[in-house]
Parts: C-alpha cells; structure tokens; sequence
C-alpha cells in the first residue's frame, strides 16, 4: 500500500493489513490490483456501517465492508471490477454484480463479455432465496449481474451462519442519495451467510466531481499513480456521504434515469452544472 501526505509531500511503501480481520472465505484474491490509501493533509476519514432498527432482533448481522475503491478513470474502474470478478471465479464463489443505473450495468457486461468472463443478466426482482440457490450450487463459476432497484426492501436480516457458502457483491457506483446505497447493505445482511461488499468509483464518477473535481486527480497523476491502482475510500467516506447529503438537500423529485449524469439533470439539475 501507498501512504501519501501531502504536508510532507513524501511516499513511502507499508505492507496492506486492509484484510486482516476478513474471513478466511472471503479474502481478497491475490490477483487483486495495488491499492493507495490516502492519510493527513488530504481528506478526512470516516468508515460508518448503518445499522437499522431491525438489525438489532438479531446479533451477528454485519457484512464485511472493505474501504470503497477509488479508480482515476471509468476505464480503470471497469478493469478493477474485472480483475475482481476473475479473482473470485478463480476460488469458485458466487458473485453478484451491482449498479444503480442501467447504462453502468450494460458497461460492466459488456467489458465481462470482452475478456471472456460469462455472466447474466437479471432483469426481475432478486429474492434471499434466489441469491440461496444460485451461491450452493458449488463448483459453478457464476457472475449475476443485477440493477440495484430489483433487490428486495422488504425482508428481515438474518444472523449470519459462517458455515454457508459466501459470496462478493461488487457496486459499479454509489447513488447519489445515501439511502440507496445502504439498501444494498441491508440486502447483504438478509442473505444470512458470508458476504462481501465493495463499492467502486472513479474520479469522473459524477457523484465524485460533486467535491473532488480534477485537483485529486491531478495530486495523484503528479504523485506517480497509475490506473491499474485504487484509492482506499476511508479517507474519502465522509467527503462522499456530505456530497451525498448535500444533493439529497436540493433534491426536487427521484425519477428514473439510465445514467448517473441523466439523473442528475432531471433531479438535481441545480448540481448538474458541476458534474
């Protein structure tokens, strides 16, 4: 891992102790590209889990909730996610691709179909039950790819058994309302068995630009940083959620759109201009 601080303005290489607390299952693969972690003088740190009201009828509910991965580039990004998917396929688990808008999913297929990783697309609502069914079928090499919308509201968390079969949910993105991020959460604690939740991002996600605009990019390519490298997002949780926040302030409606850019203009079009 790469520590940067920008008061010192110096580099220096420490071993990733980011998976030492994981479980044994869900360890990330080796495979895995470099990641940075930003430290003082650039952003505050924060890594908050929300606990519903719910959860508390229960008493081992958490998902493992690694720092959210922040990539240079769409491109980048893209390939990070590929990179992980092909790491758990290689150790036979089950994985289930996530994004909140349809042209990001359609994205991630297509770059899976390109390097030959075969995935599916699930067009209708995906139950605790269906995720049961698919993850026990051991042995398979299975990608899922689901919009974030068909994920199920409506049913109770469950303690989670560690002897069932895990699986890895890789988020394209992070919506620009906090909410929808944390029902995805609340899904993976359903589930009742190991899991594994990453949110990907780039610095040209719009959500991103709404406080990062091109001055940590720059930082970071003056720094040496390559695009086969992401960002550890503890340093830039609470930069995302306040962003989030803010949007969600100035919200006028929550209509349906096929990107991220299209939602904004038709929710948030205030914001829009920034993105």
């Amino acid at each position: 891992m790469v520590w940067l601080d920008s008061a010192s303005a110096r580099t220096s290489l420490v071993p990733d102790q980011s998976s030492r607390n994981a479980n044994p299952k869900l360890t990330c693969p080796q495979s895995s590209p470099t990641r940075i972690e930003l430290v003082q003088g650039l952003l505050p740190s924060s890594k908050e889990c929300t606990v519903g009201l719910l959860d508390l009828f229960t008493t081992k509910l958490d998902v493992l909730l690694p720092d959210d991965l922040i990539w240079l580039t769409p491109e980048a990004k893209l390939k990070g996610i590929i990179a992980q998917v092909r790491g758990w396929l290689d150790k036979k688990r089950f994985v289930l691709v996530l994004a909140h808008f349809p042209t990001t999913l359609a994205k991630v297929e297509e770059g899976l179909s390109a390097t030959g990783v075969p995935s599916e697309v699930h067009r209708r609502r995906l139950s605790r039950k269906d995720v049961a069914g698919l993850v026990d079928q051991a042995g398979q090499r299975k990608v899922l790819l689901v919009q974030a919308g068909s994920l199920p509201c409506d049913e109770f968390p469950m303690e989670i058994n560690d002897t069932l079969e895990g699986l890895v949910i890789p988020v394209a993105e992070r919506h620009f309302v906090r909410e929808k991020d944390d029902a995805i959460l609340s899904f993976g604690r359903t589930l009742g068995r190991p899991c594994e939740l990453v949110f990907h991002l780039s610095l040209h996600d719009p959500l991103m630009k709404q406080f990062s605009g091109d001055w940590l990019y720059n930082v970071l390519h003056r720094l040496g940083m390559g695009e086969s490298k992401a960002i550890e997002g503890r340093m830039v949780a609470r930069q995302i959620k306040s962003a989030q926040a803010n949007l969600s302030s100035g919200l006028l409606s929550d209509r349906p759109a096929n990107s991220a850019e299209e939602w904004l203009r038709l929710n948030v079009p205030d914001m829009a201009v920034f993105s």
